[in-house]
C-alpha cells in the first residue's frame, strides 16, 4: 500500500510540475493519466478498507456507491468543458470496456491456469439480465433519432435517466436486503489499515483526482488534434479504459485465484452501475454545467452495447468460462476500438 501511495503523490507531483513548467502536451498528459490510474487504485483501495469496518451489507452500498467515482469525476469535467460527445462515447467505452476488456482478460488470463472456471449460475444469469434491461433503458431515447423526433430528446433522455436512477436504487435493496444471501462471498475481509487513516486516505485521493480530471479534461481536445484521434475515440477507447484502468488488475487478481464469479460480479456490477447510476447522474448534473446530456447515442455506440451485452450473456449461461471465451471478448473489444479509430 505504501508503494502506491508514493507511486500517486509522485505522479501527481509530476503532473502539477509539467503544467506549471509548460512540458510538452504529450508528456504532461502522460503524467496526467498515470495519476489517474494510480488515484483511481487509491481510491478503490481506501473504500474496500473502510468497507472491511461495516457489515457485509453496509460495506456493499459503500463499494456500490463509490465504485464508478473517478469515471463520474472526469465525466464532471468533461462536460464543463463541453465535451459531451466524448462523455457520451466514455458511457459507452466504460460499459463495453467492462465487459469486453476487463472480463475478458480476467477470463483469458484465469483461463491459462485453470481449465475451466465456474461462475454462480444464479447470480450470473441475474446480472446479465439485469445488465441488458439497463442497456435498453439507457439507449431508447436513442430510437427517436430513427423516427426524426429530435426534438423530444432531452424529455425522453431525463425520464430514462430517473427510471435507470429508479431501478439502481432497487438493485441495491435487492442485492443487499431483500435478497442478500443471493450475492454473499467471502470477498469480506478483516481491516489491515486503522479506520481513520483509510477515511484520510479516500478523501487525498478523491482531491488528486478532482484536480487531476479537471486538467485531463482541458487537454482532450488538444490531444485529439495532436494524435489525429476523433472525439468517438477518444472518449470510448482513451476515456473509457484510464477511468477503468484501477478495477483491471483487481478483476484479474479474483481470476487468477479461480475466484470468478467475484470477477464476474465485480466486472460486470461496474458496468451496471455505469449505465443505472453514473449516465442517469450525469444526466441531470449537466442541466446545471450550461451543457446539455441527452441520452441520444450513436448507431454505432448502440451497436456496440448492445453486441456486448449479448454476447456476455451467452457466455454467462452455462455457468462456466475458459481463456477460449476470454479471448473472443478481448478481440471483440479490439475490432469495436479499430472501428472506433477510423469513425470521424
Amino acid at each position: 500500500m505504501k508503494n502506491q501511495i508514493y507511486f500517486a503523490l509522485t505522479g501527481f507531483v509530476l503532473t502539477l510540475l509539467a503544467v506549471g513548467l509548460q512540458f510538452p502536451l504529450l508528456l504532461t498528459f502522460l503524467f496526467i493519466v498515470i495519476t489517474l490510474i494510480s488515484g483511481s487504485r487509491l481510491l478503490g483501495d481506501a473504500t474496500e478498507e473502510l468497507a472491511n469496518y461495516y457489515s457485509p451489507t453496509l460495506g456493499g452500498l459503500l463499494n456500490a456507491t463509490l465504485g464508478n467515482l473517478a469515471e463520474l469525476i472526469i465525466a464532471f469535467f468533461a462536460i464543463k468543458e463541453g465535451l459531451i460527445t466524448v462523455v457520451k462515447a466514455s458511457l459507452t467505452g466504460s460499459i463495453i470496456g467492462n465487459i469486453l476488456l476487463v472480463f475478458g482478460c480476467a477470463v483469458f488470463i484465469g483461463g491459462i491456469k485453470f481449465k475451466e472456471m465456474r461462475l454462480t449460475a444464479h447470480e450470473s444469469a441475474m446480472s446479465s439480465t439485469m445488465l441488458l434491461i439497463a442497456a435498453i433503458l439507457l439507449l431508447v431515447p436513442s430510437f427517436l433519432f430513427l423516427f426524426n423526433e429530435q426534438q423530444y430528446s432531452s424529455v425522453v433522455s431525463y425520464t430514462a435517466a430517473a427510471l435507470l436512477f429508479i431501478l439502481y436504487l432497487c438493485s441495491i435493496l435487492f442485492s443487499l436486503y431483500t435478497h442478500k444471501e443471493y450475492f454473499l462471498s467471502n470477498s469480506h475481509e478483516n481491516p489491515t489499515m486503522k479506520k481513520k487513516t483509510a477515511l484520510l486516505l479516500m478523501i487525498g485521493s478523491i482531491i488528486v483526482l478532482v484536480i487531476t480530471s479537471e486538467l485531463f479534461a482541458a487537454r482532450l481536445e488538444a490531444i485529439a488534434h495532436t494524435l489525429a484521434f476523433g472525439e468517438l475515440f477518444i472518449g470510448a477507447i482513451l476515456v473509457g479504459v484510464v477511468g477503468n484502468a484501477a478495477e483491471h488488475l483487481g478483476v484479474i487478481q479474483f481470476a487468477r485465484k479461480n475466484k470468478m464469479s467475484l470477477a464476474f460480479n465485480t466486472a460486470i456490477g461496474s458496468a451496471l452501475q455505469v449505465a443505472m447510476f453514473v449516465a442517469p447522474l450525469l444526466v441531470f448534473m449537466s442541466a446545471f454545467l450550461g451543457h446539455t446530456l441527452d441520452l441520444v447515442f450513436l448507431p454505432i455506440e448502440i451497436g456496440a452495447i448492445f453486441l456486448s451485452v449479448i454476447l456476455i450473456k451467452e457466455i454467462a449461461q452455462d455457468g462456466m468460462v475458459n481463456w477460449l471465451e476470454g479471448l473472443q471478448l478481448i478481440i471483440l473489444y479490439v475490432i469495436l476500438a479499430i472501428v472506433f479509430f477510423f469513425y470521424h
